[in-house]
């Protein structure tokens, strides 16, 4: 499996220093369910798109991802119990499985595991802190890198993916 070119590679020092990032989004902390935000983008440096429904994530995606073209691929909100886990199937066999462990405070504590197939590539846990959102880059695909972003929020109801769809577009399920 190929992962980031080495350009990003040594930016990020590996896959876990993208778990830094915390930047936008909401966590608000009450109840026994969490509210999860899942995105991957096709990011490579193919053409010169950028795609309008990730204008929320802009600056952070180029600060951490310097590529040319950035497409959102999937999008997905999930309401899960403290502890329960939730699959993100992404393309070329990967899936993301987040499970949301505790409150803290005003902060929440998540594990995450990426697999290809059934054999895990990175596990670990990370804490989303007030406004929280993470920006990881994900394993290389034919025609980019896969990235992805996680929120978190425990009170408000998820953006509905309308919010993220362009005027005249389809909501990206």
């Amino acid at each position: 499996m190929k992962f980031l070119p080495s350009r990003s590679r040594s930016r990020l020092a590996g896959l876990g220093v993208a778990f830094a990032l915390a930047m936008g989004g909401g966590v608000a902390l009450a109840g026994d369910r969490v509210f999860i935000e899942v995105g991957c983008i096709l990011a490579s440096d193919a053409g010169r798109h950028y795609d309008q429904k990730l204008e929320l994530l802009r600056t952070g995606l180029e600060k951490m991802f310097p590529y040319a073209s950035y497409r959102l691929v999937k999008r997905e909100n999930q309401r899960v119990r403290w502890g329960d886990p939730i699959e993100f199937e992404v393309p070329g066999g990967h899936s993301l499985q987040i499970r949301p462990m505790e409150r803290r405070a005003d902060q929440v504590a998540l594990k995450l595991a990426l697999r290809k197939d059934q054999e895990v590539l990175l596990q670990t846990d990370f804490i989303l802190g007030r406004h929280g959102r993470v920006i990881l880059g994900g394993p290389r695909v034919d025609n980019g890198v896969l990235l992805f972003w996680i929120e978190a929020r425990t009170k408000r109801e998820p953006r509905p993916a309308q919010e993220m769809a362009g005027p005249g577009e389809p909501p990206v399920r």
